[in-house]
């Protein structure tokens, strides 16, 4: 309303008070905000779910009561729009009365995500022309494009306050920007990851992967790979980078490390409880090579851009493939990965007369452990397609 504090001779001062009940949030409407449905849309969905409600009997025009108030809720979200994007920035309670516990619930939910739109984001450079370009998938999966960029949206936004923030861990940064949960934090962290180092996983051989496989991966290398002192930083550790592009030189001075390092592995093998087959062991002694060059060519081109992004591509195709053809089982390829680990430890490190031996044990034991997160996961898959 206008107030006019003087007419006499003194300027005068207007002034507006907006005045409302403490918003009521309507989860469902809500919800259909968010997946992209106009008003009438969700108006009819509103109706067809109250369609059964006996006490609307003793109501006429129904159906404009409804549509009234979705218009009315549908207002206070694009109000809201704003703070449900900068949560961190001064709050809603400014324009409306909303208990904090239900203002949290809209950022979660607002921030959510659907796997299959993620699919399409993961590993790519999120520009312009990739967000116009999600028309086609969210058609393809019954999503209104609006639901698909905003997901869209808030991953790019997340993205560039990870990247903008190199001084605090990338998950606290997006707890406390975003107010986010630590499960949904930690989940953007690992898609900025996977965005970071563009990732390809558009390769013909990846087409089976869903989001979710991508996301363990990430999960993987990020607990492995990135710097111990950051456990949330997107950066690969460069310690663990030099170490390994090293190795890759003194892991091949001499044929006689390879085949050390093969028969330290195959003893592994043959003392297992139940050994390795005698087929599987001849197969094992023809394969090894050709798989530890792949390992470490691997994890040389960590430090290479052009190289590293297609990292699953050559884990299917150097290690997957020759694997399947030795006819491994998932648990053996686990056994693998193991037996390189504890033998590179006790045998061939003394062999190599490293000047600091204890920390290329280290890095070799990290840049495994994070391969064979990724590669146990992957070869199961890779059984079953």
């Amino acid at each position: 309303m206008d107030n006019v504090l003087s007419n006499v001779g003194r300027p005068t001062i207007l002034f507006d008070v907006f005045v409302t009940d403490p918003l009521v949030l309507d989860e469902f409407v809500f919800k259909c905000w968010l997946q992209g449905f106009d008003e009438s849309e969700a108006t009819m969905r509103k109706q067809s779910v109250l369609g059964t409600d006996a006490s609307l009997r003793f109501f006429k025009n129904v159906t404009a009561l409804i549509s009234l108030e979705v218009q009315s809720h549908y207002r206070s979200f694009a109000i809201l729009s704003h703070y449900l994007k900068h949560p961190h920035q001064t709050g809603p309670d400014v324009i409306f009365q909303i208990p904090p516990p239900v203002f949290n619930s809209m950022i979660l939910s607002y921030y959510s995500v659907d796997d299959v739109i993620m699919r399409e984001l993961v590993g790519k450079k999120l520009t312009s022309g990739l967000r116009r370009d999600l028309h086609d998938p969210a058609t393809k999966y019954n999503i209104r494009f609006a639901c698909a960029a905003r997901q869209f949206d808030n991953l790019r936004r997340v993205y560039k306050r990870i990247t903008a923030d190199t001084k605090n861990h990338s998950c606290e940064v997006v707890q406390r920007h975003f107010h986010l949960s630590k499960d949904l934090a930690e989940k953007y962290t690992r898609m900025v990851f996977m965005c970071f180092h563009r990732f390809d996983t558009t390769k013909k051989r990846l087409n089976f992967l869903q989001f979710s496989d991508f996301d363990y991966f990430a999960a993987s290398l990020m607990s492995n790979w990135v710097d111990v002192l950051r456990p949330h930083s997107i950066e690969i550790d460069g310690v663990l980078k030099q170490d390994i592009r090293d190795l890759k030189a003194y892991l091949f001075t001499s044929k006689d490390i390879p085949d050390k390092y093969r028969k330290c592995v195959k003893l592994k093998f043959t003392n297992a409880v139940p050994p390795l087959s005698k087929e599987k062991l001849k197969n094992f002694d023809t394969k090894f090579k050709s798989i530890l060059k792949a390992i470490v060519n691997i994890g040389a081109n960590i430090s290479d851009s052009r190289e590293f992004k297609d990292i699953f591509e050559d884990m299917v195709e150097k290690i997957g493939d020759p694997c399947l053809k030795m006819n491994f089982t998932c648990k053996e390829l686990d056994f693998l990965f193991q037996y390189m680990e504890e033998t590179f430890a006790t045998n061939i490190i003394d062999v190599l007369s490293l000047r600091h031996g204890e920390r290329f044990a280290s890095s070799w034991k990290r840049y495994l452990e994070g391969l064979r997160g990724v590669m146990v996961h992957l070869y199961a898959l890779i059984l079953i397609h």
